[in-house]
């Protein structure tokens, strides 16, 4: 079998088994991946959609930094993107979405 490589962004590694299942090969070179998988976790900061934080919103401003500049890399390569919970939303709030 042939595997492609997924470059994982954020998360303890408990999704490594379900990209092995469909496939894929953790890498630690995005340039090398065929996916970027943004993983669960925090809210996103509601600054990123233009919104005020409810008082129950917790938030990491510093993931969302981080995270932001991954997506910026990811889009310019040309590599496709999947969010899984918390990085769905992410994907959402960085195509113009909001929560």
């Amino acid at each position: 079998m042939e595997y492609l490589n997924a470059y994982v962004v954020g998360g303890d590694g408990s999704y490594y088994p379900m990209l092995k299942a469909f496939g894929y090969e953790i890498t630690t070179e995005m340039e090398k991946s065929h996916l970027v998988v943004f993983t669960g976790g925090a809210d996103v900061s509601p600054s990123l959609y233009s919104c005020a934080a409810h008082k129950q919103t917790s938030y990491s401003p510093n993931r969302d930094m981080v995270e932001q500049r991954e997506y910026v890399k990811a889009k310019a390569l040309g590599i496709p993107m999947l969010g899984i919970c918390r990085g769905g939303q992410f994907l959402n709030v960085m195509n113009g979405g909001i929560m």
